[in-house]
């Protein structure tokens, strides 16, 4: 199907798009936004934000709803089948479509049905000899890179940070002597989490290491192949990088940044509340780090047994 022109039917200054998104909160609206993207790419436009959604019919929707569920996981499928519903419902509300039919049936077809089946849970935790295992690669080989990479480590797994909140921590945003850190979360939102025991002592090394030259920067810098670091905030690229080197270096099997904020919040949990753990790592709900959880199905057996309920058999007759 070609791309339409859009049309002047909603303000100037604004497109049905933008009119869309402005009202979700900050991770759907990114959700949604990629989700539109792909649909327009998959209908022959990039220009998603003109495109002219309104003239999509039941019979355009199902073509999508059939492309994605051919190409996708079926929550994958839903979640972007749902984007597209609700600017389809943003035309109807707008008056970009007027055939109350047609909106009807349009909306009918986006509707997938997640399967019930349950899937293995993405990701995997750490065990504590795989994290002992990538620090003592870090004492091979280059020092400064090694006294680095091994608090980058040690702060993923005991801190439970993003990949993208370790890049942009900054020297104000450490305090050594309550071990406290000022963390730049997702949506603009901040938390506090504490570096204590070892995550405290590895952060205390690399610091001696980077120095106080350059006060006001990035906690990890860049560091050459001669091990000269250089006064430039790491980037997410190359502490991804950095773990799949350390990885291969211990003889791991794969795993993810974020699987070790999963062995982080795995760990957390059977020592305090939930709502404690999902305030650390900077999830608005704490069920959505219930879904984080990791730990071997034995950990609910062993729950089990704490209980003890007393039984007495009844005596013969």
């Amino acid at each position: 199907m070609s791309a339409p022109v859009s049309k002047d039917s909603i303000p100037a200054d604004k497109t049905i798009v933008q009119i869309f998104l402005e009202g979700k909160k900050p991770s759907t609206r990114n959700v949604y936004d990629f989700s539109l993207k792909k649909i327009a790419r998959h209908l022959g436009t990039d220009d998603y934000i003109n495109y002219c959604w309104q003239d999509l019919r039941n019979k355009d929707v199902s073509n999508i709803r059939s492309w994605l569920l051919a190409t996708g996981e079926t929550s994958y499928a839903a979640t972007t089948m749902a984007a597209l519903k609700g600017i389809l419902e943003a035309c109807f509300d707008n008056e970009l479509i007027t055939d109350a039919n047609d909106y009807i049936r349009a909306v009918k077809a986006c509707k997938i049905k997640v399967d019930e089946k349950p899937r293995p849970a993405a990701g995997r935790m750490l065990t504590p000899e795989e994290i002992a295992a990538l620090l003592k690669t870090c004492t091979i080989g280059p020092r400064k890179r090694g006294i680095r990479d091994a608090a980058i480590i040690i702060l993923f797994a005991g801190c439970g940070l993003r990949r993208a909140e370790i890049t942009t921590l900054t020297m104000k945003d450490y305090d050594p002597d309550t071990g406290r850190l000022l963390i730049h979360g997702r949506g603009g939102k901040s938390r506090t989490n504490y570096a204590v025991n070892g995550v405290a002592s590895a952060m205390a090394e690399w610091l001696k290491i980077r120095g106080c030259e350059w006060k006001d920067g990035h906690i990890f810098l860049t560091i050459y192949q001669t091990d000269e670091i250089f006064p430039r905030g790491i980037s997410r690229t190359s502490v991804w990088e950095m773990l799949k080197v350390r990885m291969k270096q211990a003889g791991l099997k794969n795993f993810t940044p974020h699987d070790l904020r999963r062995t982080f919040i795995s760990n957390m949990i059977p020592l305090t509340d939930l709502v404690t753990v999902s305030q650390l790592v900077g999830h608005g709900r704490p069920e959505v780090t219930a879904g984080y959880d990791r730990r071997k199905e034995t950990h609910k057996e062993d729950a089990a047994a704490l209980l003890h309920i007393p039984f007495e058999k009844r005596g013969e007759l």
